[in-house]
């Protein structure tokens, strides 16, 4: 955000939300002009007490050493060791979290199905679910102990490096939150709790809740290119005319 040239629009996706948001503020926080032009966040668990699922107790009823011994050492380009959440282990967790979905419900097999029998050309969803990548375990950790394990309510400050970030820095940036109304992972109230933290004006604060969708519909496919990526851009716009 520092870094680009004019305020940039921000979008993070899932556990991305979290460490977006945070850095978001800390930008703001520095003075007018410097946060980012917008933010947006789909079907990230800011808040997971807010919609209970069952990746949420699968979380919260274990212990932080338990979740550790799931971290694997890996090799670095540098020849060093890092300790990294592989991508085998994140896509199981993932396929055992859908499969506890109702039948009808299960939008990611569907979506499985359509990628193998729809003809080449394109972004298929099988190619992108599997490029999973191994996942950093002080970032996979961090997460995992501010959101699922740390307070039940959002605060009105985040902590980075022992420093306090005020969230309500961000009252002047347009927010936007994007929900699935069957989404198994992050459902609906988990990613809206941010409004809590960030108050602000109704004309900066778009909740889009899609009552039909599930987690990837959000962000993959018809749903999202028909009816949530133009509304993104109708706000995006609106926050580039309010500043010029």
């Amino acid at each position: 955000i520092r870094r680009s040239a004019q305020p940039p629009h921000v979008v993070a996706l899932c556990q991305g939300g979290g460490p977006s948001l945070t850095a978001s503020a800390m930008v703001a926080a520095e003075g007018e002009g410097r946060g980012p032009a917008s933010l947006t966040l789909i079907a990230s668990p800011i808040r997971p007490a807010a919609a209970k699922t069952v990746l949420t107790g699968f979380v919260t009823e274990r212990t932080l050493s338990a979740l550790e011994a799931a971290f694997l050492p890996r090799a670095t380009p540098a020849g060093d060791l890092r300790r990294v959440f592989p991508a085998t282990a994140q896509f199981a967790a993932l396929a055992a979290t859908l499969a506890a979905q109702r039948p009808d419900r299960d939008e990611f097999s569907a979506m499985i199905l359509d990628s193998v029998e729809r003809p080449e050309g394109g972004l298929r969803f099988l190619d992108l679910i599997a490029a999973y990548m191994d996942a950093p375990a002080e970032f996979m950790l961090d997460n995992l102990t501010r959101l699922y394990l740390g307070p039940k309510d959002v605060p009105p400050s985040a902590q980075w490096r022992g420093a306090s970030v005020d969230l309500r820095s961000l009252d002047e940036t347009p927010i936007a939150v994007v929900e699935g109304g069957r989404d198994p992972v992050a459902p609906a109230g988990q990613t809206a709790a941010v409004f809590d933290a960030t108050p602000g004006r109704d004309a900066l604060r778009e909740r889009i809740l899609m009552d039909r969708s599930g987690h990837f519909s959000l962000f993959h496919g018809p749903i999202w290119r028909s009816r949530i990526y133009p509304k993104l851009r109708e706000m995006i716009r609106a926050a580039e005319a309010r500043s010029d």
